[in-house]
């Protein structure tokens, strides 16, 4: 069973961002650097996107990484669950999604036929979702055309 736009009874939270309006500045001329520090910044705990995530689950540390999937050389992602964290999130950083085809973010539980797809995040929109811990694994579907941007983030 595949669901594309989860109910409010799902295990996972759709949330949409305001972000910096100079993040999509950041974007368009690739300083990831720059927004790696910035996104360091809100990731705290009584930040814009700590809070956020805090409000979901109580986290004491949390890691991120800028991930950008480009075809045509992107790969298929494989199931994995992210081991001991508690939970992770998905962010798009994506100006024009709609340019963009693959780069699907597939979420199940583990051994469930339900499947829960993500096509390519718009900008600031957010998925919280469990991890290994609750038995929850993920993966990306290959990215076929343009380029998928996002902040992806694991909290223990």
């Amino acid at each position: 069973m595949t669901i594309q736009n989860p109910s409010g009874t799902a295990p996972f939270r759709r949330v949409n961002i305001n972000l910096p309006a100079h993040w999509q500045d950041l974007v368009r001329t690739e300083s990831y650097f720059q927004l790696d520090h910035e996104a360091r910044q809100l990731l705290q705990k009584d930040q814009l996107l700590g809070r956020e995530l805090n409000n979901w689950q109580p986290f004491d540390q949390n890691e991120f990484i800028l991930a950008k999937r480009s075809a045509p050389e992107d790969d298929e992602g494989i199931w994995h669950d992210d081991g001991s964290r508690r939970f992770a999130f998905s962010m798009g950083l994506n100006l024009d999604p709609s340019s963009i085809q693959g780069g699907d973010l597939l979420l199940r539980k583990r051994n469930s036929d339900k499947l829960y797809v993500f096509p390519a995040l718009k900008w600031g929109e957010m998925i919280i979702f469990p991890t290994g811990v609750d038995h929850y694994e993920h993966r990306v579907t290959k990215v076929t055309q343009g380029t998928r941007l996002i902040l992806a983030g694991w909290c223990w």
